[in-house]
């Protein structure tokens, strides 16, 4: 119910719901000082944030604030974003603004039409048909740090890949890791610019790079 700035600390451990998941033309600061904390929508329906400046922040990463909704997905439209220590059990999807994320860890990720930077990530979708991270409709990223994606075990599908981007640009500047040593499928580029820095290009051996 709060109509204005949301500047919040949180410094106790524990599941704090969010009974209205729409929030829109707000600066939302939320860092969790302890382990332990989640964000979760209540309703069966997306944590929505429109024309917000959210900066999420925990501690740590291996004491993330957690973000969750009982609709398995949250968004974020034109929006600027700063996550820092965040660690997502649900899809993310961002159309339009700007991303700068640090050492979170995500589910999957959407990127539609969204310029910003990706530092040392770890994507953790399940389902083998999907990519961990979409980048379309004209979206400038720029991935740094080291990430870590989880395997996909269909290549040529075309979603079932790392990553997957479309009309964009996309800008490489990090070694690649994978969950476990399971079969995998690298990049799936259309009409697309991509750059990859010369000493990171071992990564990508013998892994396939489709598109043009």
């Amino acid at each position: 119910k709060v109509k204005t700035d949301i500047r919040c600390y949180i410094k106790s451990a524990g599941r704090y719901n969010i009974t209205n998941p729409v929030i829109n033309g707000l600066t939302v600061h939320i860092t969790a000082t302890v382990s332990g904390v989640e964000l979760y929508s209540t309703k069966n329906e997306p944590l929505v944030f429109y024309n917000c400046h959210l900066n999420f922040q925990g501690v740590s990463s291996t004491e993330p604030l957690i973000i969750d909704s009982a609709y398995g997905h949250w968004y974020s439209e034109n929006c600027s974003n700063t996550f820092e220590y965040v660690h997502s059990k649900v899809k993310y999807t961002q159309y339009g603004g700007y991303i700068n994320s640090t050492s979170c860890t995500v589910y999957k990720m959407s990127l539609q039409g969204v310029n910003g930077q990706i530092s040392t990530c770890t994507y953790t979708v399940t389902d083998p048909t999907e990519s961990c991270i979409d980048i379309t409709k004209g979206s400038v990223i720029k991935l740094t740090g080291s990430t870590t994606f989880a395997e996909r075990s269909e290549p040529g599908t075309g979603n079932s890949c790392f990553i997957r981007a479309i009309d964009s640009v996309v800008s490489i500047l990090h070694g690649v890791g994978t969950l476990t040593n399971q079969p995998f499928y690298g990049l799936r580029m259309d009409n697309c610019f991509l750059t990859i820095t010369t000493q990171r290009l071992n990564y990508y051996q013998n892994r396939s790079i489709h598109g043009n």
